[in-house]
Formats: C-alpha cells, structure tokens, sequence
C-alpha cells in the first residue's frame, strides 16, 4: 500500500511539473486566457467583467470576453510601462498620448460641418461648434489611445489563448 501511495505522489509531481513546462497556470479547473509577460490572465477574471444575463447567448458573450480580455492586457501592460518609467498611468498617457493629439483648427470644424451637415439640420455652423469641436477631440483621442495601445500589444509579449467560440 505505501508503494501505492509513493507511485501516486511521484505520478503527481510529474504531472505538476509537466503542466508547469506546459503553462498551464495550475492543476485546477482556472484557464489562463492570456499571458503578459509572466502575468497570466484567468477566464474567470475575464468573465468577472461581463453581465450574468450575456452567457446565455454565446455569440455576445464571446464578443464580450474579447472586449474584457483585451481590456485587461491593456490594463496590464500600461501598469507595467508606467512602474518601468516610474510614472502613474495618468502620467504615462499623458505623457505619450494626450499631449499628441493634433490641436482642432476652425477649419476642422467647418470641414466636419460641411461632412455631415445632415446631422446639424436646425444649427448654423456658429452654434454647433462647440459639438463639432468635442465629437473630433473624442474621435483623435480615441484614435492615439488605440494606436498607443497597439504599440504595448505588439512590444509587450502578449499571447492570447481565448478561443473564437
């Protein structure tokens, strides 16, 4: 019987150090989603962020935890980058994002006017430029965070394990 047992204990240890080899980030039931660097991310925490009603449709729900995930790498190498220039996040973005943003000229708010002059049937251009210049600041700054986040995906060893289903 004590053979029994030290053939299990040895098994055991084999399979805890293949799953270590492996990256499985443990022997229980948690799914690494993601790895940053050496930080894993569980589905679990994915799944945390998402509302208890989506899982029941399973095209948003994988949609979702895309979205999630990719908010977490995010989260986690923008953490990473302002620890590494001794920064907050705040600063880091502002350093390397809101500070590029190209400024709004008078004729970027008439060309944006002109575009979609639908949209402002009732308002002249004077009244709606206050709208117009707000609506092409969230479109550039939406715009550099994304580009500015590529940029920690692509140099931030980042693998993605979530599947498409």
């Amino acid at each position: 019987m004590k053979k029994l047992f030290k053939t299990l204990g040895v098994l055991m240890g084999l399979l805890a150090w293949f799953s270590i080899i492996l990256g499985c980030a443990t022997l229980s039931k948690e799914r690494v989603v993601a790895l940053v660097g050496d930080d894993a991310i569980l589905e679990e925490e994915v799944n945390q962020k998402i509302p208890r009603g989506v899982f029941e449709d399973k095209k948003m729900l994988a949609q979702m935890q895309k979205k999630e995930l990719m908010t977490l790498v995010v989260e986690n190498l923008l953490k990473k980058e302002a620890e590494k220039h001794k920064k907050t996040t705040s600063e880091l973005l502002v350093k390397n994002v809101y500070r590029k943003i190209k400024p709004i000229q008078k004729k970027d708010i008439q060309t944006y006017f002109n575009k979609n002059k639908d949209r402002f049937k009732k308002m002249v251009f004077e009244d709606a430029q206050m709208l117009i210049k707000e609506s092409i600041y969230r479109e550039r700054k939406r715009d550099a965070l994304s580009a500015y986040f590529n940029i920690l995906i692509k140099n931030g060893n980042v693998r993605l394990f979530l599947s498409d289903s």
